[in-house]
């Protein structure tokens, strides 16, 4: 599956292009790389600049990268925090309807 990322694309962003050559594929990260990052977001949730360099270069991965993986890990993070506000836990658990009461 490939995301549009060229500007002036006329395909327009995030629209799916299949068999395409100026696109790039999705990556995903290792193992390695997924606990890495997880254990740096531990210790602060923002990282700084000499610290996503050391990062990415650590982790064979670009500044982009690792800058938009931490994005989407505060994201997470922060909707993490909503549902457990407004149902009281962290995990989100599918309401069960009862159509009948049986009594």
């Amino acid at each position: 599956m490939c995301v549009c990322v060229l500007r002036g694309c006329r395909r327009g962003p995030r629209k799916l292009v299949s068999g395409c050559t100026q696109h790039r594929q999705r990556s995903d990260y290792s193992g390695h790389q997924l606990a890495v990052l997880t254990t740096e977001f531990s210790v602060s949730q923002y990282l700084t600049a000499e610290r996503r360099a050391y990062l990415a270069k650590r982790l064979s991965l670009t500044e982009t990268q690792v800058k938009v993986w931490y994005q989407n890990r505060r994201a997470k993070v922060k909707q993490q925090q909503r549902a457990a506000y407004y149902f009281g836990s962290e995990t989100i658990h599918a309401p069960s309807l009862t159509l009948y009461n049986s009594q």
